[in-house]
């Protein structure tokens, strides 16, 4: 027995280390071959193998291992298979080469199901030898990569090379973790997602503390616990997805350790915790890891030199922060300020003189000189401070330095005189003192020099920089000797004469003469003009006063004159001139006249002459040319076309144009007004003719020039914008008469304020200064082109609730508009998607301006690419026009009771196009951009034809209903509502089931987006989604969601209600449309977005859970749809027929419980069951047919139709019941043939007008029953 239990111990030894073994490759060689690997052991299946950088090694046979890590290269030499233990995944993680050998088509490997394949750059799957679809990796039977083409695989090398692998969870976490703190657990991914629509992902966690794992629900990218506890959390991040069909799962797990926080530290101070300002205390915590002052300080220790509470906070080795110190506080008392000292008077003075100093009052003083009083007696020069102290015995800083200056008395000073101190009268003699700061002479002067005139003796005292006043100089004695008296001049004829006379001038007698000329002579003769006079002097040599002056005149000729033209001296027949000369006492033309100025006519040469006042003549001046030009004949305006809306800008046509010669073979037009231009012509066949396109509304001008010929000028001619139809208020009223109705040639022009009665109609709009125009509830305003509001105070052109305008062109708009939008009832906690129908350029209209009195973090925005809600902290985002926004309702509204929100948009209007980013996968939340509603079908129509196509998909409107009571009601009614997303595609819409006053329920989104309105829709792509203005109607504003248009494409739909007694509702749409397929369409489909809180009701196709369904045409009564719901409530519901139209105006609907076994026809009444809380996916079907006839009869009755087509001849035969109808469609479901009351087995078809293509055949037979056949005609 021992024996049995020692061989099974040792059996379990070697199983163990079989188990744990690692093998690593050496050099070069054949997987196979000992000398391959280090220790010489061939790897087995359960090794973990590994590569080795630099080697190679070629696997040439069938090989097992239970992981392989290639760090240099492994080669495949021929079709070869790894195995791998049972239950046991096998990964393969390349870092260096997978690579292929050379034997023609036999190169290929085959891992085990599940395999996991890691690449990890530079680490690659080479493709670079021989390489095809058939050098392939296979992961179990699934053709998974090639080297080369499609060869029906997965990818090839280079693709999975760029995807990194298979897939492969990547899990993180928000470690390191501690008590209390939240922890966060994120899901990523690496390598190739596989099959479209098929990742799946979900987290399995297990809590510290906790015995087991918790799975959290698939696609949950974050878990988070909001107060982690001590201890270790598991946490397994599990990817599926299939390749090819095939089902493929990896995990990963990752563990995240908890850790305690450390305790309170405590605070030790260096010495006393109050102290004077300037001094310190070093506070040092007790012992951790690391430290947070409350300062923000991160050392042990800090210097603190100010007063305040102190705390710290230690972490430990593990990261985690402790809670905060008990405080220490320090307190710094302030020093005193510096005082201040103010002196008795002057601080600085003479020699002699002195000074107090007093300080500001303190405790006690201390002087630079030693003193302690408060005030000191300066005598001598110094600078001076004084500090205090205070009550808490603080010595102040020194007070500012205080300069006391003592200056010297100056010297005595002495007179330097600056000649002779005796002279003539009406000489002088300068004083000057030597240097001083300033002066004071005896004569009361105070300059250093004083000029002295008359006799005396003269002192000066000086004072020095400080003031200080000298002794008096010596006296300096002055002596002033008399002139003699002013003599006279008397002359020998007249004074004036002209140019070449003379006179003699004579002076009275004296000891000497000295003339004005300089001359010393008794008499001088005088040639030239001027004034002269004459000193003498007596016997003491005294100079007399000059005598009177004796004016002599010599007149001059004069100058030769000049002209000056009053205009261009080259001008037109018809014109003149006026030459006028310089100023003369008389003149002489080369004409002949004697005035001034002349006036000319005449081409010619022009001279003058003027003479003085004396008689002289001058000479004639330079000649003046003047030469006049013809003049051209004034061209005529006719045929002149005004603008319209359709074409903006007018023509004119010009004939009596010049008749241009080959010397002179063109003319110019100059054109001025709104738009200057200019225009060569002449060289046509009639040059007298031409037509002037491309002129916006104004007056012009247009100037014809021609050779030497004068230009010729059209004055006035106006083009005219399109008609005007003006508001002139209620008494004159509009200008035409009547209101405004075309959008071609009439424009609007409000000069009066204005109520709208009805819809208006223009080319376009303009709102005058100060005035207020009102377009009221369900009015349109309806423009080709643009709106201008004047931008003046009191200027208003209001939209109210309901109104709309709609533009036609993309015109650029001028002004604000006011545009009001009213929600639908809400409550405080429901949202509204907003959209902006304006933009305000000068001041942007934001969130906030939208919703004033909404909590500051109710503004909310949609990020496609993280696919979650973006708030806007007290709506300060601006609106951007066509992107979507959820605002709550404002705070003062009550929570149980509904209200209207009055919304009021301010700004530019917005018109043209518009374009939102969208993203592939994601939901986008947009919204209508216009002042006016759009045509939802339009709006999916125009951007799927668009280039690039982009297929909008459905439309998902949100919607307010009454929350669930907190009380049930009386009657059990209406406790169930809630809020959900009406619907809307090409096949129609659902409505959520919003009870109305009458007991009935809100309509479904049928067509149109009303202004403001924003909305869901999950892009198939990505791209960019467009509005335009061709989505744009008139009126369909009074409402969110619309009764939609008449159909122009064939549908045939039937809405399906479930609901209960307590007003639970959910609604349901299947359509049979032209467009439409039995698979999934983007823009007929809708999936159900699961937002009702209590139900959810589906049609289910191809496994999607459907709101919408559209199913192809021809409709066929032997189609089943499979219906679905979701409860969180148990008890009655009901299924019922909301509305129908098309062939089921007239079409049984039978609904089947396959739980109860009951079919009803919901045509004749509903029909109620009971439910548990639950999902039911295959309980419903609805059919056409009810099930009377045997299983076998009514599965096989297809079999019984035969349809065949030969030489373009359709044939249709039914072996056991009589044909009753046949219909012919293309693959489009457009109807090409219709044929009724055949009543026979058999019917052809001949000459079908049809291109060669597929079509379905719709067979009915006389018992109802019907099928399809799809044939290539």
């Amino acid at each position: 027995m021992s024996k049995k239990l020692l061989f099974i111990f040792s059996i379990l030894l070697c199983f163990e280390f079989a188990n744990a073994a690692t093998i690593t490759s050496t050099g070069t060689g054949d997987w196979s071959s000992t000398t391959s690997w280090v220790g010489g052991a061939v790897p087995t299946i359960n090794d973990d193998v590994i590569i080795a950088t630099g080697s190679v090694i070629t696997i040439s046979s069938n090989v097992s291992a239970k992981s392989i890590t290639i760090n240099g290269t492994l080669l495949i030499s021929g079709d070869q298979t790894v195995t791998t233990p049972a239950g046991n995944t096998l990964y393969v993680v390349i870092n260096g080469t997978l690579g292929f050998g050379t034997v023609t088509n036999k190169n290929s490997i085959t891992f085990p199901a599940g395999t996991n394949i890691a690449i990890n750059s530079p680490g690659k799957i080479d493709d670079t030898g021989t390489c095809n679809n058939n050098v392939a990796i296979y992961i179990g039977t699934t053709k998974f990569a090639v080297c080369a083409g499609g060869g029906n695989s997965e990818y090839t090398f280079a693709e999975l090379n760029n995807a990194g692998g298979t897939l492969q969870p990547n899990p993180t976490s928000s470690a390191p973790a501690c008590v209390g703190n939240s922890l966060t657990f994120t899901a990523d991914k690496t390598g190739a997602v596989g099959d479209a629509g098929a990742l799946n992902w979900w987290w399995d966690i297990k809590p510290s503390g906790s015995a087991s794992f918790t799975k959290y629900p698939d696609k949950q990218s974050v878990v988070s616990f909001a107060s982690a506890i001590l201890g270790t959390y598991d946490a397994k991040l599990t990817y599926t997805t299939t390749y090819s069909g095939n089902f493929y799962t990896s995990s990963k797990t990752i563990s995240v350790t908890v850790n305690a926080k450390p305790i309170a530290p405590t605070i030790t101070p260096s010495g006393a915790t109050t102290f004077c300002a300037g001094g310190s205390v070093t506070l040092s915590s007790s012992a951790g890891t690391s430290y947070l002052w409350s300062t923000g300080a991160t050392t042990q220790s800090i210097a603190v030199t100010a007063s305040g509470s102190y705390t710290v906070q230690v972490a430990n080795a593990s990261g985690c922060l402790s809670s905060a110190s008990v405080p220490t506080t320090v307190t710094v008392n302030a020093k005193p300020a510096a005082p201040t000292i103010t002196p008795s008077g002057a601080t600085t003075f003479c020699a002699g003189g002195s000074v107090t100093l007093s300080s500001t009052a303190g405790s006690s003083y201390l002087w630079s000189t030693g003193a302690t009083t408060q005030s000191i007696a300066v005598t001598t020069s110094g600078t001076y401070t004084v500090q205090v102290t205070n009550a808490a015995g603080c010595l102040s800083l020194a007070s500012a330095g205080t300069i006391v200056t003592v200056n010297p008395k100056p010297a005595v000073p002495t007179i330097t005189p600056s000649g002779a101190t005796t002279f003539c009268e009406g000489g002088n003699v300068t004083l000057t003192s030597t240097a001083g700061s300033s002066y004071l002479w005896s004569t009361g002067a105070t300059t250093q020099s004083i000029a002295v005139t008359t006799s005396g003796s003269y002192t000066v005292q000086v004072t020095n920089a400080a003031g200080c006043l000298s002794l008096a100089s010596a006296g300096t004695t002055v002596t002033v000797n008399p002139k003699p008296a002013a003599p006279t001049i008397s002359t020998s004829g007249s004074t004036t004469f002209c140019e070449g006379g003379n006179v003699t001038l004579t002076s009275t007698a004296g000891s000497s003469y000295l003339w004005s000329t300089g001359a010393t002579t008794q008499s001088i003769a005088v040639t030239t003009s001027g004034t002269y006079t004459v000193q003498v002097t007596n016997a003491s040599g005294c100079l007399s006063l000059a005598s009177a002056g004796t004016t002599v005149t010599v007149n001059p000729k004069p100058a030769t004159p000049t002209i000056s033209a009053s205009g261009s001296t080259t001008f037109c027949e018809g014109d003149n001139i006026t030459l006028t000369s310089t100023a003369g006492s008389s003149y002489l033309w080369s004409t002949g006249a004697t005035t001034q100025s002349i006036v000319v006519t005449t081409s010619g040469n022009y001279t003058v002459q003027v003479a003085s006042a004396f008689g002289c003549q001058s000479l004639a001046s330079a000649a003046t040319i003047v030469t006049v030009k013809p003049v051209l004949n004034l061209p005529t305006v006719f045929n002149t076309i005004q603008p319209t809306c359709v074409t903006p800008t007018g023509s004119i046509s010009l004939s009596g144009l010049p008749s241009t010669t080959p010397t002179m073979p063109t003319w110019t037009i100059q054109q001025s007004g709104p738009i200057p231009r200019s225009y060569t012509g002449g060289t046509d066949p009639d040059p007298t003719i031409y037509t002037i396109t491309g002129l916006s509304p104004g007056i012009y001008s247009f100037t014809v020039q021609y050779g030497d010929y004068c230009p010729v000028t059209i004055n006035n001619v106006e083009i005219k914008a399109s008609e005007t139809n003006i508001w002139n208020g209620p008494t004159l009223g509009w200008s035409k008469g009547s209101a405004p109705t075309n959008t071609s040639t009439e424009s609007i022009e409000f000069a009066e304020d204005y109520q709208s009665v009805g819809d208006l109609k223009g080319c376009s709009c303009k709102v005058d200064s100060g005035k207020k125009v009102t377009i009221n509830s369900g009015n349109t305003l309806t423009i080709t082109n643009g709106l201008i509001v004047d931008a003046a105070a009191g200027t208003s052109l209001t939209f109210e609730d309901d109104a709309s305008l709609l533009q036609v062109d993309a015109a650029t708009n001028s002004g604000n508009i006011i545009y009001k939008r009213d929600t639908a009832p809400v409550r405080r906690y429901d949202f509204t998607y907003w959209a902006t129908p304006i933009t305000n350029n000068a001041q942007p209209y934001t969130l906030h301006d939208l919703s004033p009195n909404t909590l500051l973090d109710k503004y909310e925005s949609y990020d496609s690419v993280t696919g979650a809600w973006d708030i806007s902290l007290n709506g300060t985002r601006v609106m951007v026009p066509a992107v979507g926004y959820a605002v709550r309702a404002p705070q003062f509204f009550s929570i149980t009771v509904p209200a209207v929100y009055s919304a009021i948009f301010t700004g530019v209007p917005n018109n043209g196009d518009y374009t939102v980013p969208i993203y592939a996968t994601k939901w986008s939340l947009i919204g209508n951009p216009y002042p006016s509603a759009i045509d939802a079908e339009e709006f999916i129509t125009l951007n799927h034809n668009a280039s690039p196509s982009v297929d909008v998909g459905a439309l998902y409107f949100w919607t307010h209903n009454t929350p669930p009571s907190s009380t049930p009601s009386s009657t059990g009614t209406y406790d169930y509502t809630s809020n959900d997303y009406a619907v809307f595609s090409l096949s129609g819409g659902v409505s959520t089931g919003a009870l109305l006053p009458d007991g009935s329920f809100g309509p479904p989104p049928t067509g149109k987006i009303a202004a403001c309105q924003s909305f869901f829709m999950l892009a198939s792509g990505s791209g960019v989604v467009k509005f335009t203005n061709e989505m744009r109607i008139g009126g369909d504003n009074n409402q969110f969601f619309k009764t939609a248009k008449k159909n122009t494409i064939e549908k045939n739909r039937i809405w399906l209600n479930l609901t209960n007694a307590k007003g639970a509702f959910k609604q349901v749409l299947v359509g049979y449309i032209e467009g439409a397929s039995n698979a999934w369409d983007e823009n007929f489909d809708a999936a159900t977005m699961n937002s009702n809180s209590f139900i959810d009701f589906y049609s289910i196709n191809d496994g999607k859970k459907l709101t919408i369904q559209g199913r192809a045409l021809p409709f066929e009564n032997t189609d089943v749809v499979l219906l679905g719901y979701k409860t969180t409530v148990a008890g009655e519901f009901t299924i019922a027929i909301d509305h129908v139209d098309g062939v089921f105006n007239n079409q049984a609907v039978y609904l089947e419980d396959k739980v109860t076994g009951i079919v009803t026809d919901l045509q004749t009444g509903n029909y109620t069951f009971t439910t548990a809380i639950g999902t039911f996916i295959d309980r419903f079907t609805i059919s056409y047919i009810k099930k009377t006839l045997g299983t076998d009869d009514f599965e096989n009755l297809a079999e019984t139709i035969f349809v065949s087509v030969k030489d373009k001849n359709i044939k249709v035969t039914s072996s056991k019941e009589a044909l009753k109808e046949v219909v012919v469609f293309d693959i489009l479901g457009k109807m090409l043939y219709h044929k009724n009351k055949i009543s026979n087995t058999e019917l052809q078809i001949s000459n079908l007008q049809s291109a060669s293509q597929i079509l379905l055949v719709k067979v009915i037979l006389e018992n109802g029953n019907s099928t399809s056949r799809k044939i290539v005609f």
